[in-house]
């Protein structure tokens, strides 16, 4: 019982070091997205020719699972292209090995990736109309989701959210919660609104996956 608590201790703490590293990650290819000139955005002639490992490293540096399935890193082994908003500009979908169970898809600017949504072990992928999200559960009551729109080929307007409820309890109240609309602190009324503006969930198309050549990160990075 005893090395079973340590082990839920160091996974609780894996878990917020993740967090402020994909908060810190996301917002620095923000800013390298907004500084992009639209017209360098991969278009619908160089989609055959598309260089994975021009943003295989910018793409790791923004993958950190919610729920960390062990201490082994992320690693990409296949992605394909997928066109959320159908504007002809593909935006790229990825998928990671056993050791995490890690899947991402990116908005591509230049020489620049931004995570749109991102799933892991406890969570999956989900797409709608012009926009890309992830729906997990992550044990106790506790709930994660969220969803990008996607405008042009780049992140428009989003929401997440993150709650708790007492499963322990045939009312369920809720015990802890947080709301974010566009990045600004919101309530569970206007995300609720955000989420069926998206409407339902549509089918992945069939996609064309391509093998990723493993990227080895030192300690040092």
């Amino acid at each position: 019982m005893a090395f079973a608590l340590l082990l839920v201790l160091a996974g609780c703490g894996q878990k917020n070091d993740n967090s402020k590293e994909r908060n810190d990650a996301t917002e620095e290819a923000e800013e390298r997205v907004m500084e992009a000139d639209d017209e360098s955005v991969a278009s619908s002639n160089e989609v055959e020719a598309f260089d994975f490992e021009r943003y295989h490293e910018a793409m790791l540096e923004q993958a950190f699972p919610r729920y960390a399935k062990s201490a082994e890193d992320v690693r990409f082994v296949e992605y394909a292209l997928i066109d959320i908003d159908g504007d002809g500009r593909p935006e790229v979908w990825v998928r990671g090995d056993e050791g995490q169970d890690y899947q991402g898809v990116f908005a591509i600017a230049g020489d620049s990736a931004i995570l749109l949504a991102d799933a892991d072990v406890r969570s999956e992928i989900m797409l709608y109309k012009n926009a890309v999200g992830y729906d997990g559960y992550y044990g106790d009551g506790k709930v994660m989701s969220g969803a990008t729109v996607v405008k042009n080929s780049r992140p428009a307007e989003s929401y997440y959210e993150d709650y708790q409820f007492n499963i322990f309890s045939e009312e369920q109240e809720t015990l802890d919660e947080t709301y974010y609309l566009n990045g600004k602190l919101s309530t569970a009324e206007e995300c609720k609104a955000f989420r069926e503006q998206l409407g339902d969930t549509i089918a992945a198309p069939a996609l064309q996956w391509h093998p990723v050549k493993s990227i080895e990160r030192t300690e040092e990075e």
